[in-house]
């Protein structure tokens, strides 16, 4: 049976309009929207998937690979540009369970017992946001250490200790500097603790 992709996108992103109403409660920043989103109808089409498909095929398996790669990819996003690892884990982890809701609900109106499998895909999806996250917050995406926070949340290591700045500069060298997340201020401590460090 072929798959039907236009009903699964459009359950996909009704799946999804929970999550919108969920980043416009945490946070304003509209430009960070596009990854959650995305992020939300990858896993809700994903989960549809699992749901009607009966037998592997071939197109099968590539749909499911280009689902959990464009997945990760959107989760890295999310990582790499919310301002706290908190709330980006947060963030990634209510949009998948807001995302298993609305089927949820569907499928208990219509039938009597939901199975247990329902959740084995959100707790699967959960593991690996688990897994990501911890991963990225020991160095493969963004900065080691928290630096220190402004009032609104943002969080700079403009005015960090300088053991942030020299773990960082440890660990990641000159590299660092390449980072196109950093702030005037931020670069500028970096590149004046390499400067002492080359001077000394």
């Amino acid at each position: 049976m072929p798959i039907p992709f236009m009903p699964i996108l459009i359950g996909s992103i009704i799946n999804a309009i929970p999550v919108l109403a969920l980043y416009f409660a945490v946070s304003k920043n509209i430009k960070r929207l596009a990854p959650l989103v995305l992020f939300s109808i990858v896993y809700s089409a994903g989960n549809s998937l699992y749901w009607i498909s009966n037998q592997v095929n071939l197109t099968l398996i590539i749909t499911f690979t280009v689902l959990v790669v464009v997945g990760l990819i959107c989760l890295y996003s999310i990582l790499r540009h919310e301002s706290g690892r908190l709330k980006s884990w947060f963030l990634a982890s209510s949009a998948l369970i807001l995302c298993s809701v609305i089927p949820f609900v569907r499928l208990s109106l219509f039938l009597e017992e939901v199975s247990p499998t329902f959740f084995y895909p959100l707790i699967a999806a959960l593991l690996a946001v688990g897994v990501v996250s911890l991963a990225f917050a020991r160095g493969t995406g963004g900065p080691l250490t928290n630096g220190t926070a402004y009032p609104n949340g943002t969080i700079t290591k403009t005015y960090a200790t300088q053991t942030e700045i020299d773990t960082d500069l440890a660990i990641k060298g000159r590299s660092v500097l390449s980072d196109p997340n950093l702030d005037e201020g931020e670069r500028a401590r970096y590149r004046q603790a390499l400067d002492e460090k080359d001077n000394g």
